[in-house]
């Protein structure tokens, strides 16, 4: 007779406890998307990871629809992610360029769960689930064995902390030597992010092969650029002073006379070394028929997804006239082809245009097309007559 489930339960949440890292290919699959790569975990909360498939369908629509994404699929491969449990690091071999960002940002494939390294739910392997015996199998050559979990709560609050548990149900293959988790396959609960894309008989299933156990080498979570990467120093903008360190001139105050006011989430990326450097600011405006979004996206340098804009707007933008200078107009929603519901009522539109080595874009969510290019013609004529 083998160990009874309860004992097995409770010696694999030793082991995760006593586990000080691992390394290991993580495939993470469901509904269409596949996200592929190496990753490198230690405690406390370390982790690398270097990209070889990332294939998601609902990105495309996401980069068609508002091109919000830093990086897309084809980009993140090849790029190495370090997080040494403070910052993080992206480094783009291609263009020899690195981020630094000062938290997580490890490009999860699954909106709301981080997924990437992730089998920190072990720890309440017993406290926060239903457990149910689901026989034996075999993954990757190792023999496992199969237990079905159900949360007990959906949500669970104690003093200073809260984990919330957003699936319905799922299935874990632990290795029955090492008791690692070689495969988890689970369906999203009903309030998940994940739910309306996965719909509700969808499954999605992380699988992990080529599993070394023991922290990795420390240096595998530090990351030290040449002299010849170029550097970025990401961090959040200071809303009392958005454009302060810019190191271009960037006048915002059309916005502000027009309405709009600075909300969070944006950002500025700097390469001090050279005095290049690139924002995201997001403004929002409150009106009897809802709020009106515009976000500005400026640099003297062109990140990754500002070339991808540059490049679409000259390809299936119309010239327009602005104030000083020549810019691109592009309705994204036109760019799929669909009757989309409210799409007249709801336009999303964009401006790009440059002016003495800057490059600026308009992205409008929510705004008419005559506003939006009122609002680009007054940012073109600060600009040229700062």
């Amino acid at each position: 007779m083998g160990t009874p489930l309860a004992d097995f339960a409770r010696s694999v949440a030793a082991a995760y406890r006593d586990l000080p890292g691992f390394t290991a290919t993580e495939t993470i699959r469901g509904s269409g998307f596949v996200e592929k790569g190496r990753v490198w975990c230690a405690r406390p909360e370390r982790l690398a990871e270097d990209y070889s498939t990332y294939e998601d369908p609902i990105a495309g629509l996401d980069e068609a629809l508002t091109a919000a994404r830093e990086f897309t699929g084809e980009e993140l491969i090849g790029m190495t992610i370090v997080y040494d449990g403070r910052l993080t690091w992206i480094h783009d071999p291609k263009a020899n360029v690195a981020i630094r960002k000062p938290w997580r940002s490890v490009f999860e494939p699954l909106p709301g769960i981080d997924a990437v390294g992730e089998i920190g739910f072990l720890e309440w392997l017993i406290r926060g689930f239903l457990l149910r015996d689901a026989g034996e199998g075999e993954v990757g050559g190792r023999k496992a064995r199969l237990v079905g979990l159900k949360p007990k709560r959906p949500y669970r609050s104690q003093l200073l902390t809260s984990v919330s548990f957003p699936i319905r149900r799922a299935t874990v293959a632990f290795d029955q030597e090492t008791l690692f988790p070689l495969r988890i396959a689970f369906s999203p609960g009903h309030g998940s992010a994940l739910f309306p894309l996965i719909g509700p008989n969808g499954e999605i299933t992380i699988e992990y092969t080529d599993v070394r156990l023991g922290a990795p080498d420390p240096e595998t979570f530090r990351f030290s650029p040449t002299e010849e990467t170029r550097v970025f120093l990401e961090e959040p903008l200071d809303r009392e002073d958005p454009t302060g360190r810019l190191p271009f001139p960037l006048s915002i105050e059309p916005l502000s006379e027009a309405g709009f006011r600075l909300i969070e989430g944006g950002t500025a990326a700097v390469d001090e070394k050279n005095g290049k450097g690139y924002c995201t600011l997001p403004f929002a405006k409150d009106g009897s028929e809802g709020s009106s979004l515009v976000t500005l996206r400026a640099g003297n340098y062109l990140s990754r997804n500002m070339s991808r804009r540059k490049s679409l707007a000259a390809e299936k933008g119309k010239r327009i006239e602005l104030a000083e200078n020549e810019g691109w107009l592009l309705d994204r929603r036109s760019l799929l082809g669909l009757d989309l519901p409210g799409e007249k009522d709801h336009p999303l539109c964009e401006i790009s245009w440059g002016r003495d080595g800057l490059f600026l874009f308009l992205i409008g969510d929510g705004v008419g097309e005559e506003e939006l290019i009122s609002l680009a013609e007054s940012l073109d004529r600060a600009g040229s007559n700062p």
